[in-house]
């Protein structure tokens, strides 16, 4: 039964439609999802990568509890992307596993189980708890890994930045004395530039 009332769910929605149908979906609290489901709404014509483990992915989507049909976010109508480097643990695992080998410009809808979302503890007053959702993604951009042990032009400024910052510290810590007074409103109290006169 459970799978009719979900099939019914996913043919409702046309191809382009990112807008949630909550009168198809408003079947109370007896819809449960329990497994990950994509359903491909929109292909681009060309397409030579697919995202996969470690690419950044630069993404437009909106979400949906599905058990109420209630939208929880919706970034479409923002001018920025929502990024995130996939198979790295920082999203939901629904999307980690949702969003693979999709297409530059491809549209899915994921139907994630709690397992996959936000579980058993939901999210404060927004997710209850054993919730079901609904996500449509547009995939806008993917950022392919960089190749182990090369790295961006950017990747290693900000390495060698951090190399920098710690061999000063190293020589701070080890090699060097940092002069200094101290007090403790109003005389000095310590000192290492000689004796304290009183």
């Amino acid at each position: 039964m459970l799978i009719i009332l979900l099939y019914e769910v996913v043919i409702s929605f046309s191809q382009d439609q990112f807008e949630f149908d909550s009168e198809t979906l408003d079947l109370g609290n007896s819809i449960q999802v329990n497994k990950l489901q994509i359903l491909t709404l929109k292909i681009p014509d060309e397409c030579t990568n697919k995202s996969k483990l470690g690419d950044k992915l630069f993404v437009k989507y909106a979400a949906f509890l599905l058990q109420t049909g209630e939208q929880l976010a919706n970034i479409y109508e923002s001018q920025e992307s929502f990024s995130f480097r996939i198979g790295k643990g920082k999203v939901l695992k629904g999307w980690d596993q949702g969003l693979l080998e999709m297409c530059k410009g491809e549209r899915r809808k994921l139907f994630i189980p709690p397992e996959l979302g936000f579980g058993a503890l939901g999210l404060g007053d927004l997710i209850p708890p054993n919730a079901s959702l609904m996500y449509i993604v547009d995939l806008i951009d993917i950022k392919d890994q960089p190749k182990s042990g090369r790295l961006n032009p950017m990747e290693r400024v900000v390495n060698k930045a951090h190399s920098e910052r710690r061999k000063q510290f190293k020589r701070l810590t080890t090699e060097e004395h940092v002069p200094y007074s101290g007090r403790f409103v109003g005389p000095i109290i310590d000192t290492t530039y000689g004796p304290i006169e009183i």
